[in-house]
């Protein structure tokens, strides 16, 4: 039912609002003035005479110069228009066109670059549900009917709120329609009361990043025709940048240093004025001849050898268009809550539908990685996403096979857990935690990246099996054994569930470090004092905690309980994760040693992951010396997720480092 709620209900409801919200907003507000950095190709200046007069005159027809203001077609009937001819448009044919990223230094295709600049732009890859390239175009050639339209993202909701207020005029109903969307207009941002705001907030240290997400924002809305580099260089080099046709049409662009003639440019600027003029007429047929000829004229202006394979464009197109990702992370949810069922009833069928939908989720997810890595040319573990969707695999097949040995089904909850949880977080976080396709850093390009980092993210992978394990035992202590600690160590783990959730919405964006500290403190305490509370009332009152250290204790007889079953596959994974770490560690300071001219330097990464592996090599040390092993032993292994949580997270985004790239 959650699924149908989240996947198909919430869909519509939110599109059904956003429509409403769009047929209330104000329309045709100055429209057609546009900006001297928002500049239609034929406002370039003059074409130069060898590139034909006639382009000229299908220019101007085809760009819409001199609009006005009564002439600019509003975005409610530009989307519908656009939506119309979307099915009859090649967007295949138009997606796999090859172009250099001059940002991440990487061949990649118009599909790939249409996904990463309309989530920059506006936060998701579509346009109000149309394709990722439908939705690019239609900003690069019918720009003007989004001028009005809130299509620049601002995701940071403390930002929203001090664009809001005095003296910038807005209403109640359109503020509102902006912490809902997170997105402005193009002509609210340009007013000058909000440049002198967005001055001001863009001097203050907590908000630079805010700031510069929204700046990249509106950067990729004015200047998206420039950014599309698909022209290759004739007298370049692999590493030589591309240019966009944009580029073309200004008579000051000195093509000929590029080696690029008259002719060739003329070659490239016909059918790619062909694709605006059809583009803005709404003629589908037009739009595909142009991209025909535009994807036959591009790749003979490439040197030798340099132009990417039609085969390797549709590689990475189907990769991109296929999104098994998405279907593996549904597999790991039915997997994850069948195994639930399996593992409280103790039935065989629950097991089986559990086990059959984390196999199909685990070979979906693995062939995911494969196709990424066929792309890529590397293996896909150098940037935040990648060792994220690389690790959760590692872990859920390590946690698959011991469940295949051991039958204790817990291991099997504890993969659908980390699939589910790890996989949700490209969803949540999109613009942390994208899948854009980035050339690896000249440092990491070593063969320590397949083995010391692998080794890293796959012991972070069975720290968290570990922790799925150790929740099972909190419950069944907290349950059936009344016990204090394990409520308490529940409901802390909820109190910090809302902090993350809460700093995921910026809550805490008008808060400085220490003031966001203590506010995490009061929710762990505050959630342990209502584990307490809430188990006491559905349970039954809590018995006292038992103490921590007790160098007398000996274990009692060993049952065949549940609590010991948890136990035991606990400390296997526990024993595997402060292995893998610590080997991972010590190849690291190998690594650090010739890359970086010594083995150990303080670095914050490096000393949180040292504190990861200590806190783990206490755990397993610490339950020889207290009575009851099993429960803090889960205790510690909450604690030590925690920590590992932070060095993953907090180190790597707000603590400057060398490994900052990572």
């Amino acid at each position: 039912l959650g699924m149908v709620w989240a996947f198909a209900v919430k869909p519509a409801l939110k599109k059904r609002r956003n429509a409403r919200i769009a047929a209330s907003s104000p329309r045709n507000r100055g429209a057609g003035k546009e900006s001297n950095e928002m500049r239609d190709p034929s406002r370039k200046g003059g074409v130069p005479v060898a590139v034909k007069s006639l382009l000229i005159g299908v220019m101007l027809v085809g760009m819409g110069v001199g609009c006005h203001k009564d002439d600019v077609v509003v975005s409610n009937k530009a989307l519908d228009e656009i939506k119309a001819i979307e099915k009859d448009i090649n967007v295949e044919k138009l997606g796999a066109i090859a172009m250099l990223d001059n940002s991440a230094w990487r061949y990649t295709t118009v599909e790939s670059w249409a996904r990463k600049t309309m989530r920059t732009m506006h936060g998701s890859v579509s346009l109000e549900g149309l394709d990722p390239v439908v939705s690019a175009m239609e900003m690069m050639f019918n720009q003007r009917a989004y001028l009005d339209q809130p299509v620049i993202f601002v995701k940071d909701r403390g930002v929203l709120k001090d664009l809001t207020k005095h003296p910038i005029k807005v209403s109640d109903e359109e503020a509102e329609r902006m912490y809902k969307q997170r997105c402005i207009s193009y002509e609210f941002f340009m007013q000058a009361p909000v440049q002198a705001r967005i001055r001001e907030l863009s001097g203050e240290t907590l908000k630079s990043r805010a700031m510069n997400r929204m700046g990249n924002a509106k950067f990729c809305f004015e200047e998206i025709r420039d950014i599309f580099t698909v022209v290759p260089v004739p007298n370049g080099r692999m590493e030589t940048r591309w240019i966009a046709p944009q580029m073309l049409l200004d008579p000051q662009f000195n093509k000929g240093a590029l080696g690029i003639t008259e002719d060739m440019a003329f070659s490239v600027l016909e059918p790619y004025v062909a694709l605006a003029k059809a583009w803005q007429q709404r003629d589908a047929r037009a739009i595909n001849t142009a991209v025909d000829n535009l994807a036959t004229a591009l790749p003979r202006l490439a040197p030798e050898g340099t132009y990417p394979t039609l085969e390797t464009c549709h590689a990475e197109q189907s990769y991109r268009r296929m999104n098994l990702l998405r279907y593996g992370w549904g597999g790991y949810i039915f997997a994850f809550f069948v195994s639930i069922f399996a593992l409280a009833t103790g039935y065989k069928w629950p097991r089986y539908v559990a086990l059959t939908f984390l196999i199909a989720a685990i070979g979906i997810h693995g062939y995911d990685i494969w196709l990424r890595w066929g792309v890529l040319g590397r293996i896909p573990v150098a940037n935040m996403y990648e060792a994220v969707v690389s690790s959760t695999w590692c872990g859920a097949v390590f946690g698959l096979l011991l469940e295949f040995f051991t039958r204790k089904r817990v291991f099997m909850f504890a993969s659908a857990l980390l699939g589910f949880f790890a996989l949700s977080l490209p969803e949540i976080v999109p613009d942390t935690i994208n899948d854009n396709l980035q050339t690896m850093m000249p440092i990491l390009d070593d063969a320590m990246l397949r083995i010391h980092t692998v080794l890293i993210i796959a012991s972070y992978a069975v720290i968290t099996l570990a922790f799925g394990v150790a929740n099972c035992y909190l419950f069944v202590e907290a349950i059936k054994k009344h016990n204090a600690l394990s409520r308490a160590t529940i409901g802390a783990q909820l109190g910090a569930l809302v902090v993350v959730l809460l700093g995921i919405r910026d809550a805490f964006a008008h808060i400085e470090g220490w003031g966001i500290v203590g506010i995490a403190a009061m929710s762990i305490l505050g959630g342990a004092m209502i584990g307490l509370g809430g188990f006491a009332m559905v349970c039954g009152a809590a018995k006292p905690a038992p103490g921590a250290f007790d160098a007398s204790a000996f274990p009692v007889e060993r049952t065949k309980s549940i609590l010991d079953d948890f136990d035991l596959c606990h400390r296997v994974l526990l024993y595997t994760a402060t292995v893998a770490l610590f080997v991972g560690i010590v190849l690291g300071a190998v690594w650090a040693d010739y890359s970086w001219g010594r083995p150990w330097g303080w670095d914050p990464k490096e000393v949180f992951a040292l504190n990861t592996w200590l806190i783990y090599a206490i755990l397993i040390h610490a339950r020889y010396v207290t009575k009851h092993r099993g429960l803090w032993t889960s205790v510690l292994s909450v604690v030590g997720f925690a920590v590992m949580q932070f060095n993953w997270w907090v180190v790597n985004f707000y603590i400057v480092g060398l490994h900052s790239y990572a």
